[in-house]
């Protein structure tokens, strides 16, 4: 058995292993994917359900362990009642040397936006509540100066009473000049991100709950390519071909080649596309669907759009403190960086409302 803490216990589910403090009972396997897998658990102190996290390969390159260690503190930065919450974090390590494993805790939201559009019926007043806050979360996530870059119903948590939080900041980056391409899940992937356009913003996340409201009010994932290449086809399919203009604004040749092999596409009437007739959703999408990252709404105008006009308050503009990672630009070694991910685990304190593990 695994050298581990007296203090911890280890339970088997599905078979992963967890190790886990020993006022973690009754694990229940929720589900995971390439980067992680994810239990409900009590907690025997708070006497609280939760969602404990464990990364599948948090230290294996050193590019694992640099999006690892800002991953944590990307969650230690967010508080709002619309983006996760982190409220634990433990390793069975005792230094930074012994450093191969590692669990993040939440908690525990009961159903994501997925399971609700797969097994219930939403009428537009649910529909625009659970969109603005979407925009809400976002707009204190976009103000501390990050892009979430995977936004898709399954990372958005849904409370009894369908209050949202979005989730799963893995992917998440701060706004560079410079971005990297081939992020987030195809279905829900901007087009400037397909065509690996380096100056992307935090509209790319906004397409996304575009794709996100479409599927609400379709009941179906609206652009499903299947792959990049036809995902953008998809794109193209739905909102038409780009301008001269537009196309000039394209850094990428192969981008430009790749658009002007697909032939012409006339956009396509949203109403039709979209199932409704109200003129507010209408407009909102025509606004949010745009090829032009300039010209695409912004997260604050889509909070004042009317298509809210029921939700909308001045006081939902929150802002979060601006997030720097002060390593980010620094040539650190897998060593150096486990050295910074222990500390933050070793120091998680009542600052992020957690118990302090060391």
């Amino acid at each position: 058995m695994d050298n581990i803490p007296a203090s911890f216990e280890v339970t088997e589910e599905f078979g992963i292993k967890w190790m886990h403090p020993n006022y973690y009972s009754c694990l229940e396997y929720i589900g995971g994917g390439s980067f992680s897998h994810v239990s409900m658990a009590h907690n025997k102190l708070t006497n609280s359900t939760v969602a404990i996290k464990k990364l599948s390969r948090p230290f294996v390159t050193l590019m694992d362990t640099k999006r690892t260690y800002r991953e944590i503190c990307l969650l230690k930065h967010m508080k709002h009642k619309n983006v996760i919450d982190l409220v634990d974090t433990f390793t069975t390590a005792i230094c930074k040397n012994d450093l191969d494993n590692l669990y993040l805790v939440s908690t525990f939201y009961p159903r994501d936006l997925k399971m609700m559009l797969d097994s219930e019926e939403m009428g537009l007043p649910l529909i625009k509540s659970l969109v603005y806050q979407m925009f809400c979360g976002l707009y204190y996530i976009h103000s501390a100066g990050v892009i979430h870059r995977d936004l898709k119903p399954s990372n958005i948590g849904v409370t009894a009473d369908n209050c949202i939080k979005i989730m799963d900041f893995g992917l998440a980056r701060q706004v560079s000049l410079k971005m990297t391409g081939y992020v987030q899940t195809r279905w829900y992937r901007a087009p400037e991100i397909i065509l690996n356009w380096e100056k992307y913003n935090q509209t790319a996340d906004v397409w996304s709950v575009g794709c996100i409201l479409g599927e609400m009010l379709t009941k179906r994932a609206v652009i499903r390519g299947h792959n990049f290449s036809d995902q953008m086809k998809q794109i193209l399919c739905l909102v038409g071909t780009p301008d001269y203009e537009m196309l000039k604004k394209f850094t990428c040749e192969e981008a430009v080649a790749m658009i002007k092999q697909y032939g012409t596409f006339v956009k396509q009437d949203f109403s039709t596309f979209f199932n409704t007739k109200d003129e507010d959703t209408l407009n909102l999408l025509d606004q949010i669907f745009n090829l032009d990252v300039d010209n695409r709404i912004s997260v604050d105008d889509a909070m004042k759009h009317c298509f809210f006009e029921d939700h909308f308050q001045q006081t939902d503009f929150m802002h979060a403190p601006r997030f720097c990672d002060r390593y980010a630009t620094m040539e650190l070694n897998k060593i150096e960086w486990l050295g910074l991910i222990y500390e933050e685990i070793k120091n998680f304190n009542c600052d992020c409302n957690t118990l302090t593990h060391t």
